[in-house]
């Protein structure tokens, strides 16, 4: 053997050994700065080589296992108290080390762009970051779509400052800052969000399969699969003429140049079913959270007649992956917005009919904190307040209204609807209505809706109009950019309601 091949050969051993005995390798979300969920068992995974031995100790607490044949490894730490900061230590053949890990509440940000938006983008936001917030964490997954489940993403968790915290999803912030105004107990917010995504990349396979509306999110994913070659070909044709075009020079020196060709929707698209799942969700599956905040459906209101179903679907298929059966979720009710073409208000009964139906589901109704010409309002800070209300009162137990008002009955007297509420004990009040649809209606027994006048009186509120002598119908704010005029005296907008007549 020569020398050159007898050093080879070493060099080669020497790599073979450093590789049996590389240290573990633990899930990204278990890195420096994380947040561990206090006060119920803690799922800590990872890699390690097939039969390896690995202990993680955090503080006092050891936990061990021993890794499977596909290398991969899982212990759970037993319910631990709220903790400021300690090392998390990962150790097998080497050892890895994640510095300043808290232990507190965790909460799952996701859905679309109004979860994504940023802070800096926010009312207050600059004010707000400028806070001294050490106790409070920010992960972005990155965007990834895929068509099968992902283990890893390249991201850490950061500390709030005035440098990081303009990035910090908006509602997650001020959700945390609401909620744990004094800092006592550290928030990780892990926020898996991507704009302009529906909810249909977001169901896991098997909640496609059981859905209802499963089969038309299949079909259409098949029409778009097989109209794909033919709308790349166009595109890409419609692409190399727009290059062209950028390098002509009109008249005077200006180029008209039309807008750059959007691609077609195939094969790594965010519409695809179970895409987003796969590459962002089942990365940090089984993180134990203390909630999730569920902000998405705009671009969903082409179909509303599906979103019930598909969100319901989602919220059992979650919940079995998260492996908590009564894990809460908190979804944001779409706000007003002057769309013309589609129906943001029937997407709104949806989302409340999932609040009402599938347990430890709550609504956070937000229908005067929109803009009329902007998708993306920007008081986030009123949203995670109500989001924080709702923790308050159904997670930590305080005896607070935190719910909207919503309708409890209806029944007619006279020529008049009279509708009550369930009001949690505050007060309902008027305020005066914005130019806009009218908020109250009626329509008789042909179903058809007309303004209608209200009072107030005892709690309850009265409807009547004159064209509708024997109402058998009401509702409450059913277009898409409605203005609300009746709110409790803590400030909070009674939700939207469409009812017959008993």
């Amino acid at each position: 053997m020569t020398r050159s091949l007898r050093r080879t050969m070493g060099w080669l051993g020497c790599l073979m050994a450093c590789a049996a005995q590389a240290a573990p390798k633990p899930a990204p979300l278990f890195s420096d700065h994380a947040v561990l969920q206090r006060e119920v068992p803690v799922p800590v995974w990872g890699t390690a080589a097939p039969g390896e031995k690995i202990t993680v100790t955090y503080r006092e607490t050891i936990a061990s296992a021993v890794a499977d044949s596909a290398g991969r490894w899982r212990v759970d730490l037993p319910p631990m108290r709220a903790w400021a900061s300690a090392d998390l230590v990962i150790t097998g053949a080497g050892t890895v080390v994640a510095r300043d890990v808290a232990v507190g509440d965790v909460w799952l940000l996701t859905g679309q762009s109004n979860m994504e938006w940023p802070l800096a983008k926010s009312d207050g936001g600059s004010a707000a970051a400028a806070a001294d917030l050490p106790w409070l964490r920010h992960l972005k997954v990155p965007h990834r779509v895929s068509d099968r489940a992902q283990e890893e993403f390249h991201a850490g968790w950061v500390r709030s400052s005035p440098v990081a915290a303009p990035a910090f999803s908006a509602v997650g912030f001020f959700l945390a800052r609401h909620l744990y105004g004094n800092g006592a107990v550290p928030v990780g917010l892990l926020n898996v969000s991507y704009g302009g995504t529906i909810i249909e990349s977001w169901l896991g396979p098997r909640a496609v399969e059981a859905a209802a509306s499963g089969a038309n999110v299949r079909r259409r994913w098949s029409e778009v699969i097989a109209a794909f070659p033919g709308r790349q070909a166009q595109y890409e044709a419609a692409r190399a003429a727009w290059e062209r075009a950028k390098g002509r020079v009109g008249l005077g020196g200006v180029t008209a140049v039309a807008r750059e060709p959007r691609r077609p929707d195939g094969p790594g698209s965010v519409i695809q079913p179970s895409g987003l799942y796969h590459g962002m969700l089942t990365p940090v599956l089984p993180c134990a959270v203390k909630g999730v905040l569920w902000y998405q459906g705009e671009s969903n209101v082409g179909r509303p007649d599906e979103y019930a179903d598909l969100l319901a679907a989602m919220i059992r298929g979650w919940r079995h992956d998260f492996q908590n059966s009564r894990l809460p979720f908190f979804v944001v009710q779409l706000p007003n917005y002057a769309d013309r073409n589609f129906s943001w208000w029937r997407l709104r009964d949806a989302q409340a009919k999932v609040a009402t139906e599938v347990p430890h589901t709550y609504l956070a109704v937000t229908i005067d904190l929109g803009e009329s010409r902007d998708k993306h309002p920007r008081n986030k800070d009123e949203v995670g307040r109500r989001l924080a209300l709702l923790a308050r009162r159904h997670l930590l137990g305080e005896t607070i209204t935190a719910e909207a008002p919503r309708l409890k009955s209806v029944v007619r007297q006279g020529s008049a609807a009279v509708v009550e509420f369930a009001t949690e004990g505050d007060e309902l009040i008027w305020r005066s209505t914005a130019v806009g649809s009218p908020a109250l209606e009626v329509a008789g027994a042909d179903g058809v809706f007309i303004p209608a006048t209200g009072r107030l009186e005892g709690g309850r509120l009265f409807l009547s109009a004159e064209a509708v002598p024997e109402p058998h119908f009401v509702r409450y704010l059913a277009q898409n950019d409605p203005a609300p005029c009746l709110f409790t005296r803590g400030g909070l907008p009674v939700a939207p309601f469409q009812s017959g007549l008993k």
